[in-house]
């Protein structure tokens, strides 16, 4: 709750305003000047990553001192003997609906933005995946992408083009999301 109301007090001087809080009663916030909602597509990006993040969270964070840390991720590192990233979701993730989230949902999610077609801003921090550039817009097919592979139920290998550090740093942004509503 800390993280969303520091989000939300950064974000209020360029985007947004509050509106008046009474004590015992919650704050009303506008996320958008402009009337739309904040997960409109229309809204300013800055909206939608702070909405994003503070409804579906994010798969990593950096902390206070640097660190990346896991969020919706149980773990991700570099994996020296297999050459590439190792990305395990926390087991118990659920969707709204009660459905368990497995490798195949963070997948898509690492995907989806090659799958359609307009702003995809996305696509910068992830197309160093071998072979993610040579999708096309379609339906999602897991297994489809030679640089993921599928480790287990909840585990994936991510091999890149070229070793990039930053990878990792590159996933704790808000707007690479793991669970779509």
């Amino acid at each position: 709750m800390l993280r969303l109301i520091f989000i939300i007090l950064w974000i209020l001087p360029m985007n947004t305003f509050a509106i008046s809080r009474d004590v015992g009663r919650p704050l009303k916030i506008s996320l958008s000047n402009n009337g739309l909602l904040p997960f409109d597509i229309n809204s300013h990006g800055l909206v939608q990553i702070t909405f994003y993040s503070a409804v579906l969270g994010k798969l990593l964070s950096i902390s206070n001192s640097y660190e990346i840390e896991p969020e919706l991720l149980e773990a991700a590192y570099f994996d020296w003997d297999s050459d590439r990233y190792i990305l395990r979701l926390r087991k118990n993730l659920r969707f709204h609906n009660g459905r368990m989230a497995n490798s195949d949902d963070l997948e898509f999610s690492l995907v989806r933005f090659f799958l359609t077609t307009g702003r995809a801003d996305q696509l910068v921090f992830l197309r160093q995946i071998k072979g993610i550039t040579d999708l096309k817009p379609g339906v999602f097919k897991p297994g489809s992408v030679r640089g993921i592979t599928k480790v287990d139920e909840y585990t994936l290998g991510i091999s890149l083009d070229e070793l990039n550090p930053s990878f990792l740093y590159s996933l704790s942004e808000a707007w690479i999301l793991c669970c779509p509503s």
